[in-house]
């Protein structure tokens, strides 16, 4: 909730170090490399749950930046949101490299450097997305939730097929899971 409360605030003011302070505090990492490890190992239980931890998230984070966007006095499209309502090819590569990062942070024990870097970038890739649907709920700005909905689906998708590729390339379908 703190970092969608930063990250909204960053880009309705349009500031970049705002929105780059949200990323360092974000939790988003965890439900999604769960979901990517539980694709891998073929567990339904760890998926169910990840995919239960990801949508509450989700939701969370869009209804919380509608509710604070609701409150805002001012409404004006910044630089900042209109950034992330037309997905490119580079924001694909960005979010290639947010999953590496976050798959090899899991399978690399004892270092809290590497998981919170692997954090950063997958805040980087999500919460401002998640945050510019939310502004773009509350103001009725139906394009610009909806290029930011898919900037956000782009970057979950890419993130998650490619640490399951991580995931598969090290190993990790031949664990088995229990039931």
């Amino acid at each position: 909730c703190l970092s969608i409360g930063i990250a909204t605030l960053g880009l309705v003011l349009n500031s970049g170090g705002v929105v780059i302070g949200a990323m360092l505090i974000a939790p988003l990492m965890g439900p999604i490399v769960e979901l990517a490890m539980a694709l891998t190992v073929g567990s339904p239980l760890l998926m169910l749950r990840s995919v239960l931890r990801a949508t509450l998230s989700i939701v969370i984070a869009v209804l919380g930046s509608a509710t604070i966007n609701l409150v805002l006095p001012f409404h004006e499209l910044t630089a900042e949101i209109a950034a992330r309502t037309t997905p490119t090819v580079i924001d694909l590569f960005v979010a290639v490299f947010c999953a590496f990062a976050a798959a090899f942070s899991t399978v690399r024990s004892g270092s809290e450097t590497v998981s919170t870097a692997a954090g950063t970038s997958i805040s980087i890739a999500l919460v401002p997305p998640l945050c510019v649907v939310g502004f773009g709920l509350a103001n009725l700005q139906w394009s610009v939730a909806l290029g930011a909905a898919l900037l956000f689906t782009a970057n979950l998708s890419a993130i998650l097929m490619f640490a399951a590729l991580f995931f598969f390339a090290v190993g990790f379908d031949a664990v088995k899971a229990e039931p």
